[in-house]
């Protein structure tokens, strides 16, 4: 758990997006979500919304 992950990266036309855990603490077991960055062709699309859902997903299956 020592490393912070990105989950989107700019591959789309029109822009793209990051996301990511900061501050991975792997002596107390904790991460917090980060911001997200979409471009604006995203806004509105859900994509930030699912982007979350899958960083808590990865932390409490595979970071846990």
């Amino acid at each position: 758990m020592g490393r912070c992950g990105c989950l989107l990266c700019g591959c789309w036309p029109g822009g793209g997006g990051t996301t990511s855990y900061w501050y991975p603490d792997p002596v107390r077991r904790q991460v917090e979500i980060g911001s997200t960055w979409l471009g604006r062709a995203w806004w509105g699309a859900g994509i930030n919304r699912e982007a979350k859902r899958l960083l808590l997903e990865h932390a409490f299956t595979e970071l846990a």
